[in-house]
């Protein structure tokens, strides 16, 4: 984002800092005092409005996949935002379509597979499932493994632990 302050029309879903104005959604608010993290579509002050209806469909992921942490109304730390007052921060989720999708980068791999199934604390192997449709890569089981091809040429193999965690990922480049 450019440098500046920055000034937020929730009824209008519009950000603006440093002359560029994005269309956002509320995803969360943290609580420093509380260390408490409320999702965006459970706020009494925005629940049902348009600026939350996107991260409603965190909930409705959550649900759907046995998430809890996406399906509590307040939960874990936040992920990135701004000060919104003195004991609270703000968190945006983008939903503007001049806002680049994350490519795959395979070097990182590895460690955001690791690091989502650390953060997210349920099933690695929906973390990395899901991680893979994300970015639209088929994939296979092979006991304890999941096995994917990657862009360009090359393949990634992802082992399980007896206790379901992330145990090894090894990628092939070709």
């Amino acid at each position: 984002m450019p440098e500046g302050p920055w000034t937020a029309d929730l009824p209008s879903c519009l950000y603006r800092q440093g002359g560029l104005e994005l269309r956002i959604a509320v995803l969360g608010t943290y609580d420093i005092n509380e260390h408490s993290w409320m999702w965006g579509w459970a706020n009494p002050g925005l629940r049902g409005s348009e600026v939350v209806a996107l991260t409603g469909a965190v909930e409705r992921y959550g649900r759907a996949h046995g998430i809890p942490e996406f399906t509590r109304e307040t939960e874990a730390p936040g992920y990135l935002g701004l000060s919104a007052g003195p004991d609270t921060r703000v968190y945006f989720l983008p939903d503007d379509p001049r806002v680049p999708r994350a490519a795959l980068d395979t070097v990182a791999l590895p460690r955001e597979l690791v690091t989502g199934a650390s953060l997210i604390g349920r099933s690695a192997r929906r973390v990395v499932t899901g991680y893979l449709e994300y970015h639209a890569l088929p994939w296979r089981e092979d006991g304890n493994r999941i096995l994917t091809d990657l862009p360009g040429g090359g393949g990634a193999g992802i082992a399980f632990d007896a206790a379901g965690r992330i145990s090894g990922v090894r990628l092939t480049m070709t």
